[in-house]
């Protein structure tokens, strides 16, 4: 891939330069809900369907489920399950320090 798909510096946010990028025309105004392979996954919003280049060298599709998909639905839960563990052990602690 050798263009850039613009600079922050053109739009007023990074949705919109994102939206009206021209290096993976495919792209434009796509959600990833619509993505191949992204329908009825519970996890589209958090992956975003993955890297959009490294979709299109795996499956010349830029909106197409990452090629790291079972990858992503495995380390996400896990992810979360780690922050929230984190999360009741600090309460815990700042509990066990009041009393």
């Amino acid at each position: 891939m050798k263009n850039p798909l613009g600079t922050i510096w053109d739009k007023p946010d990074f949705l919109e330069l994102a939206w009206s990028q021209q290096t993976l025309p495919e792209l434009n105004g796509v959600i990833v809900t619509n993505y191949e392979g992204c329908q009825d996954c519970s996890w589209a919003l958090v992956c975003g369907g993955g890297c959009p280049i490294v979709n299109t060298s795996a499956y010349g599709l830029a909106t197409h489920a990452s090629p790291y998909c079972k990858l992503f639905k495995w380390a996400i839960p896990k992810l979360i399950e780690l922050k929230a563990l984190s999360l009741i052990n600090k309460y815990k602690v700042s509990i066990k320090s009041i009393h």
